[in-house]
This record gives C-alpha cells, structure tokens and sequence, in this order.
C-alpha cells in the first residue's frame, strides 16, 4: 500500500518539478533580458560620447543616476502592490515596459531625451526583480533557493554576455542606435510569453507549514518595523549597496577605460570582456548557491562568512586590472568583479527572503534592491565619472585608471559587514520564522 502511495505521488512531484523549473528559467530569461538592456549602454558609450558630445559626468549620469533612482524608488510601491496582487501580471507589464523604453533610447537625439529614454528603462526595470524573488520563495522550499537564486542571477551574466557582445557587434556594423533595437523588441514577445504562461502560485507553497499561507498582509508601517530591528538585513542591504557600488561603477566604466588605455574597438571589447563576465559570473552564480546551501546546513552564519572570504580573494586580481599595462591581464583580471557580484547577489536575495515574514518578502527584496541600485547603480558611475573629471587636470589621460581603482577599498567595507551581520543572523532568522 505505501509503495502505491509513493508510485501515485510521483507523477505530482514531478509535475511540481517540472512547473518550478520552468518558472524559474523563464524568469532567469526576464532578468537576462533586463540585465542586456541595462549593461548594453556601457559598451555603447564611447559611440554614444562621440555622437553626443558628451563630458565623462554626463555619461555617468546618464548610466547611474538617470536609470538608478527610477528603479530604486519605484521599486518599493512595486513590491507592495507585489506582495498583495497578481505577480506574474507585475513582473510580464514591467518587462514590456523597459524593453520599449530600450528602443525608444536608439531614438535620442541629445543628452535630455537619453535622459529621459534611460529613466523610462529603470521604470520598467524597477518592476521585476520583488516581484520575480517573491514568487520564485514560493515555488522552491528554504533548502532550494540559494540554488533558484543562483540560476536566476546567472541570468544576469549571460544578459551581460548579451550586451556586451550583440551591442559590440551591431554598434560596430550598423551604428549605437541599431543595438539598442536588436536588444529592446525580443523583451516585447518574452513579456507576451510570461503573462501567458506562468502561473501565479499560492503563497507559503514551498513552506513546511501550510497554515502560513493565511497570513494576513502586513501594513506599511509594519513592514518597515520588522525589517528595520532586523540587524542581520540591515548589514546585508549595506554590504549589498557597497558591492554593487564597486561592480557598476567598474562595469560601466571598463569597455571606456580599454578604448582610451589601449586602443580597443568596442567590438573586440564586447567579445572578449563579454566572455569573460559569463565564464566568471555563471560559475560564480551557481557555485554560490551549491556552496552556501551545502555550508550553510552545518552553520547559518556562512552564507555570510563565505561572502568575507570570497571579497578578500578577489581584491588583489581587482587592483590589479587598473595597475597593469597589458590590456590582456586586464580583460582576465575583470573576472574578480563578476565574481564579486556572482556571489553575492543570489547569497543576499535568499538572506532577504528568509529573513522576512511571507507577506513582507517582495518589499524585503525592492529594500535590498533599493539601496543597490541607489548606491551601486545610481552613484557607482557617477562617481568614477565625476572623479576622472577632476582627476584629468592632474594625472591627464590616466584620470580614468586613477578614479576605477578608487573603488577596490571599498571592499573592505563590505567584509565588514559581512562579518557583523553573521553576529545576529541565526536569531534573526527565527524571528522571522516565528512570524
């Protein structure tokens, strides 16, 4: 008889199986496609510059702040309306929206409609990611969504290998604006393809109580509170900003930096930097999530201690891209910041979702994505660019290198944080449980 009952369940367990991972590399599809738009600029820039004539400040504005604070600020409403409403109509309207909005960028003429496209762009963009972690906890259980998290984030590095390498490519044969078409229309038909597809699961699916599921939505004030006097999220959204802030700031800024250092065309540049972000980043993506789910049964606190270890790792093969002269150690030195950002972003999404109650998980993530985009997207880029502007009067052609290298310090900031948020994580964690 339990053998039959075993034999019945299968056919469900597999359906279930089937249902998630389709989901969830769909959804990788729709960061991918996030992450191509969002990164296509930066290879597009020296082109964009020339066209434009636009000052080393105004691009950092254009790649930053213009795009960063719309997807920071906006994220947070998203998330609400994602944590009381329909999440696949959220996540499908947002992709639709940022992928025309990408189009319409190979339109501008001047630096206010570029402004203006790449506001629009973070709009959309703004919408995906709550959404996306949200419902992506409720299809793999806690023991599973380092490894979702980190199938999703290598998303963002083949979105990366997408930019770099189609926006090369096409920019060189039939000009900047044509990349931002070939990039922008496939995320129109993807939208389609979500909306029509993914079903919306129950919430608490993938937890062991089903009771969870009734939870009642929580206020805004109550959400705020919670997170707040949670010590451990509040180290990990610091850590989180202070990361991303180094890896944009150098991914923005690196195809820039190897045209003016060592005279690369952007198409050699999209390839070779483009590969080496993959490699880099879908390793490190998915060795995160098997590492720190393997580690983190023995001990919670190393899905932090891990993060330390990794960043001080890195530091060297990152000062060294700025201090070399061969623009071929260079390009293989740029693996350390994606590795930086492969690990720690899927760590940090699941550590925002489990240190959540259910109803407050999309805002716990649009937080964490707040101050990351705020910090690291919106302020990374402009503050090389600002810095290699005033730099110039001294160190001339060599302004960029200077204001790049600025960023590797930082790191150190962030082990910091690493290592003070595993102070109170276990206690933390049970408090959100109990919730």
């Amino acid at each position: 008889m339990e053998m039959a009952q075993n034999v019945a369940k299968n056919p469900a367990e597999t359906s279930a199986n089937l249902k998630r991972w389709y989901v969830l590399i769909l959804l990788t599809l729709v960061y991918m496609a996030s992450v191509a738009d969002r990164n296509i600029f930066a290879i597009l820039l020296p082109h964009i510059q020339a066209e434009l004539a636009l000052s080393d400040t105004q691009l950092g504005l254009l790649s930053g702040v213009a795009f960063g604070i719309f997807y920071a600020v906006l994220g947070i409403p998203i998330a609400f309306m994602a944590d009381r409403s329909n999440r696949r109509n959220i996540i499908a309207g947002a992709l639709g929206l940022f992928s025309l909005m990408t189009v319409v960028c190979g339109f501008a003429g001047n630096f206010m409609q570029m402004l203006f496209a790449r506001m629009g762009v973070g709009v959309g963009e703004a919408g995906t990611s709550p959404p996306t972690h949200s419902i992506l906890s409720d299809y793999f259980p806690p023991h599973r969504r380092n490894i979702a998290m980190g199938v999703l984030n290598a998303g963002a590095f083949f979105g990366i290998l997408i930019g770099f390498v189609v926006g090369g490519a096409v920019s060189e044969q039939y000009g900047w604006r044509a990349a931002f078409y070939v990039l922008g229309v496939p995320g129109l038909l993807l939208a389609l393809v979500v909306w029509l597809t993914v079903e919306e699961p129950v919430r608490g699916a993938s937890e062991s109580n089903n009771s969870v599921t009734t939870v009642e939505t929580a206020k805004v004030k109550e959400v705020f509170a919670f997170l707040w006097q949670q010590k451990s999220y509040r180290h990990t959204v610091v850590l989180f900003a202070l990361a991303s802030f180094i890896a944009y700031g150098m991914f923005t800024w690196m195809p820039t930096y190897l045209v003016r250092t060592f005279a690369m065309d952007t198409k050699q540049i999209g390839m070779m930097l483009g590969g080496v972000l993959f490699v880099s980043g879908v390793a490190g993506s998915l060795a995160s999530g098997w590492i720190i789910d393997h580690l983190t049964r023995k001990d919670l606190r190393w899905s932090l201690w891990i993060l330390a270890l990794v960043i001080l790792v890195l530091m060297p093969p990152m000062v060294t891209i700025f201090m070399t002269d061969s623009a071929t150690v260079a390009i293989a030195c740029f693996a350390a910041p994606g590795c930086l950002m492969a690990f720690v972003t899927p760590a940090v999404i699941a550590l925002a979702q489990r240190l959540a109650p259910l109803r407050m998980r999309a805002v716990s993530s649009a937080v964490l994505f707040f101050f990351g985009a705020l910090i690291g997207i919106g302020l990374g880029p402009v503050f090389v660019g600002v810095l290699s502007d005033v730099l110039q009067s001294w160190s001339g052609d060599e302004s960029l290198r200077y204001a790049l290298l600025a960023l590797c310090p930082i790191a150190l900031w962030v082990v910091a944080h690493c290592l003070l948020g595993s102070r109170t994580l276990i206690d933390d964690i049970k408090r959100a449980e109990s919730r």
